[in-house]
């Protein structure tokens, strides 16, 4: 009998008898409130118990739950989960741990790079147009040192299948010379133990919390002119023609360049300056 298809009752006999995959599942109902009393954290400590006894999904859907989390420990659940998850065969997460490392909290580029050549070698270059932009970015703004074997490869992967980018790339004088390889197995292998809960939980604030940048949420959401939402997250822009605005700075701030890649907007990156351009709602779905 399929998991997702046993009773509550049969998923907490199933657990009592250390079952990983009906921990995942009783896990995942209880965090959503699924035919059981609904209680996040007690759903997350049974999807831990899965992971940590080898399921390999929970161990990658957990990692998936902590990204959105404000848990100040998130990054060790993110980086440890995903860790296990890869070394279970899962390819998925090797590219969601490079993108945490690259867009995220990770705080390496050297381990995006590494993580995002081992991802494009697994999928023999199919569907990594993104993953070779986030590569090709690390180079050419110096983000990254050392050796570049693992893009060379890369590049000779998407080459073959006809990925003209990566064709252009490999036969340019851009590249550094290739040495070493990174060592992927030595990342994977990285140690994040868990920490250790508090004796006593502060309870929750019935007061909100203070936003990181204040936005007028509402029917007016997407309504505004750029400038304004650029303003109100503190994003220093200049208009360069109607529509269109040019950052003042560029890595530091892409936290908030993605915020805005969510909110719909056009936005482009100039490697040579360290510039974003950010195109109006309006200026770039007509």
């Amino acid at each position: 009998m399929s998991k997702e298809s046993m009773t509550i009752e049969e998923l907490q006999k199933a657990v009592s008898e250390q079952d990983a995959e009906a921990m995942f599942e009783l896990g995942k109902r209880t965090i959503a409130g699924d035919g059981v009393e609904k209680d996040a954290e007690k759903g997350r400590d049974l999807l831990s118990s899965a992971a940590e006894a080898g399921d390999v999904a929970a161990a990658e859907y957990l990692a998936d739950l902590f990204k959105d989390s404000k848990d100040p420990n998130a990054p060790v659940y993110i980086n440890r989960y995903y860790r296990k998850a890869i070394a279970g065969g899962s390819v998925t997460a090797i590219d969601k741990l490079g993108r945490f490392h690259y867009l995220g909290d990770g705080g390496s580029y050297r381990h995006a790079f590494i993580l995002f050549a081992e991802y494009v070698k697994r999928m023999d270059g199919e569907d990594c147009d993104k993953e070779l932009e986030f590569m090709d970015r690390m180079i050419q703004s110096n983000w990254v040192e050392g050796n570049f074997s693992a893009f060379t490869d890369c590049l000779e992967v998407m080459t073959d299948n006809g990925n003209r980018t990566a064709r252009r790339l490999l036969l340019s004088d851009d590249l550094p010379e290739a040495s070493e390889q990174f060592d992927f197995d030595a990342i994977v292998a990285e140690d994040f133990p868990l920490p250790e809960k508090a004796a006593a939980e502060e309870k929750p604030s019935d007061e909100p919390e203070e936003p990181r940048w204040r936005f007028h949420v509402g029917k007016e959401r997407g309504r505004r002119d750029l400038k304004t939402v650029l303003n109100s997250m503190c994003i220093e822009a200049k208009l360069v023609r109607r529509g269109t605005y040019r950052t003042a700075k560029g890595k530091e701030i892409e936290e908030q360049i993605a915020r805005l890649a969510e909110m719909g907007y056009d936005i482009t990156y100039d490697f040579r300056y360290d510039k974003w351009t950010i195109k109006e709602k309006a200026a770039s779905s007509r």
